[in-house]
């Protein structure tokens, strides 16, 4: 068994004095990307986490890619377990992230701005040319910091 690291511990304490009724923010960056089901597995987890001590409170994926590994899946199981706690926007309906306010906890996409109190960032592929832009839109210190 192997014992979480610090960004676990850290994802665990944010999710603990989020208050209910807050927003998580999963940003994914247009595919291709390690691991393509993670950033909705992690959106699962923390919606059956939130479901039963934070039940007002909701998850957002601002998604780069249009289409989602295993969709008809996730959707089946968010529509049946989670009934309006997570939301997804796709690429093609401004889920692209183009900004970034660490002060504020905002991130901004093509479809607006949203704020969150839990932000998580889907790492982009090493060696993609998206790799450069999305470090660059999506800066260490926002990974990091919150």
């Amino acid at each position: 068994m192997s014992l979480p690291g610090p960004q676990t511990l850290r994802l665990r304490d944010q999710l603990q004095a989020m208050p209910d009724g807050g927003r998580v923010v999963i940003t994914v960056p247009p595919s291709p990307y390690r691991c393509p089901p993670g950033p909705y597995e992690r959106a699962s987890l923390m919606a059956w986490y939130l479901s039963r001590e934070k039940p007002r409170s909701k998850v957002l994926i601002l998604d780069g890619s249009d289409g989602m590994p295993k969709a008809d899946l996730f959707q089946e199981g968010w529509h049946t377990l989670y009934p309006g706690r997570i939301e997804r926007i796709s690429a093609a309906e401004g889920g692209r992230v183009t900004g970034v306010d660490v002060e504020a906890m905002t991130v901004t996409a093509e479809a607006g701005r949203f704020q969150g109190d839990v932000h998580q960032r889907h790492p982009a592929a090493a060696g993609r040319r998206h790799r450069h832009w999305y470090r660059s839109t999506i800066a260490d210190s926002f990974a990091t910091r919150i």
